[in-house]
């Protein structure tokens, strides 16, 4: 009996790409499915390129590009590139300084007998701009593009704006089903985001299924705002962390108070002073969203304020799931974020994502966590301050024997962040199966947390004590997206010492697994010996 070509997919899904390469070899039938798993993702394009011309990148000389260019190809050299650029569905591509002419392109898109598009039936594109001239990228768009990626960085501002001005005209029409788009600008200084306002416009309104936009904080104009007010579908408006630009001067987003704009939006991201976004919520109290993402750009904003803005937010949005916070630039009474600060939130009983990034450490005590976790029954990702750039001598954390009330109060969280104390050692790790245990974490996020006492080993086996075998979690160390652009010093930070720790917290868990499954056999055979030929059901 054939093995079902669905469960055939589901098993290659889980293989390495040698492996692949391996089960492609076998027959037919095995080949086809292991080759659309192995080009269904790559991270280059001269993976495809590589069957239709000889160099890399393409030519070297005019002489060779006639010599070794497309014109000199068989129909048999256009069906084997196809054969394998029909399968790609995701592209990651990192531009380098020399690309492809437009001669090459138009060449070799000339020749090409499959119509417009190399990859056909793409679904997702990743592609970083570092050249000024962006032709090389719309041989890979097709209509098929549902989720595109844009990045730029080294170009400076007049060939940014020419850059992207030129991208988006050729792009109109060109991708009907687009829903999800994000568009970086790494350097902050390659665009000035009013140049390319129309461009921007005639290709957004050629992509009537947007519904996942996110642009440079920068951009957040209101020209540029403007451009995205009437996608009928559009429920999520945001920024990327990756531009340095902290301070936004025109609030565009506040057309989003304005009646009629912006009709199915649910969840918004935005740069500004405490006092704009608290009258923002206000005036959007209809809307109800459901997730916010908050960077905060005052100065000398006050943690009264910060509690009033927060009460307001708990007031005008009462299904908030998602929230993400910047608070870098307040001024707290302590030095410390504290969960008097937050406690407004506890209203907001649906909230199951909370991140919150600041200068400050986030300090709690064993019974705030307990309250925090009746509260948020539901919590999947909770990090709070695990970068606080004004705690880099590693004291003032959350001491690290907390996690097991942690365990104990959100149980089912996938992904944690703190910044542990230094100081605090880790608790007893004899028990390998404690009652209390986190049963779906993957992720935990120690950003510049210090490892306590500089102890990996007992550290390790603490952690790997409170870690369910599966699924397994890995430990983050270092700053987080929010703080990407810190100018802060960590060369004295020893955040190697984490690889150390997860290294050991594996090792124990492979020996907790071991140490399980005999359980379960001596079990078995002790069931067996005392009921021979009965069987046992899992729940008796």
């Amino acid at each position: 009996m054939e093995t079902p070509p669905e469960v055939l997919s589901m098993i290659f899904s889980l293989l390495s790409p040698e492996a692949l390469a391996s089960c492609a070899r076998v027959c037919r039938r095995w080949s086809e499915t292991a080759l659309d798993e192995l080009w269904r993702e790559i991270d280059d394009v001269y993976q495809l390129l590589c069957f239709v011309v000889k160099s890399n990148p393409f030519f070297d000389s005019e002489e060779q590009m006639n010599q070794e260019g497309p014109n000199g190809l068989s129909d048999g050299d256009w069906l084997k590139f196809n054969r394998y650029a029909a399968r790609v569905r995701t592209l990651r591509f990192r531009e380098l300084v020399i690309i492809p002419s437009d001669e090459d392109l138009a060449r070799l898109c000339w020749r090409h007998p499959f119509g417009t598009s190399f990859t056909p039936n793409i679904r997702r594109i990743d592609w970083e701009i570092a050249h000024s001239e962006s032709n090389f990228i719309m041989p890979f768009i097709s209509e098929s593009l549902q989720e595109m990626r844009i990045g730029i960085k080294g170009i400076q501002q007049y060939d940014g704006d020419h850059t992207f001005s030129n991208l988006f005209l050729r792009l109109a029409h060109r991708t009907p089903r687009l829903t999800k788009l994000h568009i970086e600008d790494n350097d902050a200084s390659a665009t000035s985001s009013n140049a390319f306002v129309h461009p921007l416009s005639t290709w957004v309104q050629t992509c009537p299924k947007l519904e996942e936009i996110h642009v440079p904080r920068h951009w957040h104009t209101s020209d540029v705002v403007a451009v995205f007010q009437s996608l009928a579908h559009l429920i999520e408006f945001g920024f990327n962390w990756t531009d340095p630009v902290r301070h936004v001067f025109d609030f565009g987003v506040q057309a989003v108070a304005e009646e009629g704009q912006f009709p199915s939006l649910r969840r918004l991201g935005w740069t500004s002073d405490i006092a704009q976004a608290e009258d923002l919520l206000k005036r959007s109290s209809k809307r109800g969203f459901q997730g916010i993402t908050f960077n905060c750009s005052d100065d000398l904003g006050q943690e009264e304020e910060v509690i009033n803005f927060l009460a307001t937010m708990a007031k005008t949005c009462s299904s908030l799931r998602q929230l993400t916070l910047c608070l870098d630039d307040i001024m707290l009474e302590d030095v410390r974020l504290t969960l008097k600060v937050f406690r407004p939130l506890l209203a907001c009983r649906a909230l199951n994502e909370l991140r919150v990034h600041s200068s400050y450490p986030f300090i709690l005590s064993l019974s705030d966590i307990e309250g925090m976790g009746a509260a948020w029954p539901d919590m999947h990702e909770l990090v709070l301050c695990p970068d606080p750039e004004m705690a880099l001598d590693g004291g003032s954390g959350i001491p690290i024997t907390s996690l097991s009330t942690f365990a104990a109060s959100f149980p089912r969280l996938q992904v944690l962040g703190l910044f542990i104390d230094r100081e605090e050692p880790p608790g007893s790790a004899g028990d390998l199966l404690p009652e209390i245990q986190f049963r779906w974490l993957r992720e935990l996020d120690v950003g510049i947390s210090w490892v306590p006492q500089s102890d990996p080993l007992s550290v390790g086996f603490y952690l790997a004590s409170l870690f369910s075998s599966s699924p397994r979690p890995s430990i983050k160390a270092g700053m987080s997206q929010a703080h990407l652009h810190s100018t802060f010093n960590l060369d004295n930070w020893t955040g190697y010492e984490w690889e150390e720790v997860e290294r050991i917290v594996h090792l124990t868990l492979d020996t907790k697994e071991a140490v399980v499954r005999k359980l379960e056999g001596l079990q078995q055979a002790w069931r067996d010996t005392r009921h021979p030929g009965q069987s046992w059901t899992k729940a008796s």
